[in-house]
């Protein structure tokens, strides 16, 4: 491997109504976590939704290491290809 895995990016990071990118969430504490996110980069339009259905913190997501591609082919198992 030649980077470590990653957590998923679960969380969706907006500025105003606007997305401008994806925050990966703590396991535990989920609703802590954001609440002070919100409060403290709230004064600059900075907030974390969660995804619409999300369920945390037992939320089963693959893990790849950083620069992976993943592709599925008819028929076949998914490959990760580690560049």
């Amino acid at each position: 491997m030649s980077s470590p895995g990653r957590d998923p990016l679960n969380g969706i990071l907006r500025e105003g109504q606007r997305i401008v990118g994806a925050i990966s969430l703590p396991d535990v504490d989920v609703s802590d976590f954001v609440q002070q996110f919100n409060h403290c980069y709230g004064t600059l339009k900075l907030n974390i939704d969660l995804p619409s259905g999300a369920k945390r913190p037992d939320a089963v997501q693959t893990r790849m290491p950083v620069g992976a591609v993943r592709s599925v082919l008819p028929g076949l198992r998914p490959t990760v290809d580690e560049h």
